[in-house]
C-alpha cells in the first residue's frame, strides 16, 4: 500500500499542477490576447473529476472525509475502533458496488464509441477511467483501515 499511496499522491499533485497551469494560461490568454485553448475549459472539467474520485481514496487514508461524531464521541475507544471497522466495512461494500457498476458504465461507452469533441477525438472511456480506478482505490484504503484497526483491536485486547 505504500507505493500505492505514493503514486496516488503524486498523480493527485501532478494533475492539480497541470489543473493550476492550465487554467492560469488559459485566463492570460483571454485577458490580454482576447483568446483561449478551444480545449482548456473541457479537459479542466475532466481534471477536476479526476483529482475527485482519485482523491476520496486518499481521504479514507488520511481520515478526512466530511463525518458527523455525535456518535463516536459517546463511544468508549473501543466502540470508537468498532464503529470505525464497521464503517469501513460499509465502504468495502459501497466501493465494491460502485466498481462493478462502473465497469458496466465503462463497458458501455466503449461499445458505443463515445470520443470527446475537444480534446483530439480521446475516446470517452479513458476519460471515465477515474471511476473504475477510484473506487478501486477507495475499496483498497477500506480494507487496509480495517485491516490496521483489526491489528490494533488485537493489540489492545492481548495488552489487556
Amino acid at each position: 500500500m505504500k507505493y500505492v499511496n505514493h503514486a496516488t499522491k503524486i498523480f493527485l499533485a501532478t494533475c492539480l499542477l497541470f489543473a493550476i497551469i492550465l487554467l492560469f494560461v488559459n485566463v492570460t490568454l483571454r485577458y490580454f490576447f482576447k483568446s483561449a485553448i478551444f480545449w482548456a475549459e473541457e479537459t479542466l472539467r475532466y481534471l477536476i473529476v479526476w483529482i475527485t474520485f482519485i482523491g476520496s481514496s486518499m481521504c479514507i487514508r488520511e481520515e478526512s472525509h466530511i463525518a458527523i461524531d455525535v456518535l463516536s464521541n459517546v463511544l468508549s475507544r473501543k466502540g470508537k475502533c468498532i464503529l470505525k471497522i464497521l464503517l469501513n466495512v460499509v465502504g468495502i461494500i459501497f466501493g465494491a458496488i460502485l466498481l462493478i457498476v462502473s465497469f458496466k458504465f465503462i463497458q458501455k461507452v466503449y461499445t458505443t464509441n463515445q470520443v470527446s469533441s475537444t480534446i483530439g477525438n480521446m475516446p470517452m472511456y479513458v476519460i471515465y477511467l477515474c471511476f473504475p480506478i477510484g473506487f478501486a482505490l477507495y475499496t483498497l484504503q477500506s480494507l487496509d483501515k480495517v485491516r490496521s484497526l483489526l491489528k490494533s483491536v488485537k493489540k489492545e485486547s492481548t495488552q489487556s
